[in-house]
């Protein structure tokens, strides 16, 4: 990958190989060892316009990052960067915002990247992910659950999510784009996992619960309830 890092080809195929071996726990150690995840950065940071090259990056550092002590290294990497930057790049891509999303979930256990997060508007770009792509499952679940580790987490994050930052009318904002993608899954109870858990941690924040109060969320939360009635994971946190 050092040799040839301005010939996308080449960096594709070896993040294949690095995402089949990273499969591996001491394989994957050993590619970070070697820099493996400095060297997916630098294809990133390359060829930021290769829609495939960063939805397997993407995914190469998801699989990575699952290792606490490689995630330490793609904090110190300031991945999150990257992986911000290919979603906000790509987002009419359903391949990058569901390898993106799902990268973003390892690394935002660090605390640390939160700073990048917030100034490059994933939150907002999350949102239009989840609006270009409704009938994806994969896109809508791992997109709801980034929304709501960070909504959980950051303040900033959660009203972010209510509004738009655009002047056009019609750019995506968080409770009616979430509720779309309800209507489109109900039946999926991977993606209306990811929902709820998102809606919950909404309900944290007591000016915000106007806001799903007058979405009328609370029918939605109730035929999920009668619908999941028996999956205990939905409803734990009510207990």
């Amino acid at each position: 990958m050092t040799t040839h890092e301005y010939e996308p080809e080449v960096q594709l195929a070896a993040v294949n190989l690095i995402l089949a071996l990273s499969a591996d726990e001491k394989a994957s150690r050993i590619i970070v060892q070697l820099g493996g995840i400095q060297d997916i950065l630098i294809a990133m940071r390359h060829a930021r316009y290769h829609a495939t090259l960063n939805a397997i990056c993407c995914m190469a550092l998801w699989s990575l990052t699952v290792d606490s002590e490689n995630l330490k290294v793609a904090g110190k990497e300031n991945a999150v960067r990257d992986v911000c930057l290919a979603l906000s790049t790509h987002k009419v891509s359903p391949a990058v915002c569901e390898a993106a999303a799902a990268a973003l979930v390892s690394l935002l256990l660090d605390d640390g990247c939160y700073e990048p997060f917030n100034e490059l508007d994933c939150t907002g770009n999350l949102v239009a992910a989840i609006a270009l792509h409704t009938k994806n499952a994969k896109v809508v679940k791992n997109c709801c659950k980034v929304l709501a580790t960070v909504v959980e987490a950051n303040e900033e994050c959660a009203y972010r999510f209510l509004t738009s930052d655009s002047a056009d009318d019609d750019a995506p904002t968080g409770i009616p784009t979430v509720m779309e993608a309800y209507r489109l899954h109900k039946d999926n109870a991977m993606v209306v996992e990811a929902i709820v858990r998102l809606l919950l941690e909404l309900s944290n924040y007591d000016e915000i619960c106007l806001d799903l109060k007058a979405a009328r969320v609370i029918h939605l939360l109730f035929e999920i309830r009668r619908k999941f009635s028996e999956n205990e994971v939905f409803f734990a946190s009510e207990a």
